[in-house]
């Protein structure tokens, strides 16, 4: 059995040199767009969590603002932890 996967934006296929055999199966997909890239907790971000911190649980806090900020979860997350860990 043979298989080969070819991964390739759409603009990019080229077409076959020889017929090909067999079954062909074409999948295409949106591309994805990673919004969570590098955005630092801005200030007011840091003065929302302040807020929020004894209201809610960080996971909470970091679903909302991860939904609303192009800021990692990850980082959002962390930053709350520090003030808990402060107080």
């Amino acid at each position: 059995m043979y298989e080969e996967f070819i991964r390739k934006n759409v603009d990019e296929l080229e077409l076959f040199e020889k017929e090909p055999k067999g079954e062909l199966t074409v999948v295409i997909s949106e591309k994805k767009i990673n919004k969570n890239l590098s955005e630092k907790l801005t200030e007011s971000d840091m003065n929302m969590i302040k807020k929020m911190i004894n209201k809610l649980s960080i996971k909470e806090i970091t679903e909302i603002l991860g939904l609303s900020t192009n800021v990692r979860k990850k980082e959002i997350y962390n930053y709350c932890l520090k003030l808990k860990n402060e107080k």
